[in-house]
């Protein structure tokens, strides 16, 4: 829900996927949407609003393809 809410669209998809970084297993989530978005540095900063608003902690990094 804070994906589709960020962005604006229910035109989306989250991936989670496990993986081994610095020895422990990490979630790590892909977060996917329309490639005719627009507005993704105000989506990002949404984004991390509403992550911090949930209290989750993560790292953000924006890939644009």
């Amino acid at each position: 829900m804070i994906w589709m809410k960020a962005c604006g669209s229910t035109n989306i998809s989250v991936q989670r996927n496990s993986r081994t970084i610095l020895g422990r297993r990490t979630p790590v989530y892909s977060l996917r949407a329309s490639s005719r978005l627009s507005g993704l540095s105000l989506i990002e900063a949404r984004l991390r609003g509403l992550m911090q608003e949930a209290r989750l902690n993560s790292k953000l990094t924006l890939v644009s393809r």
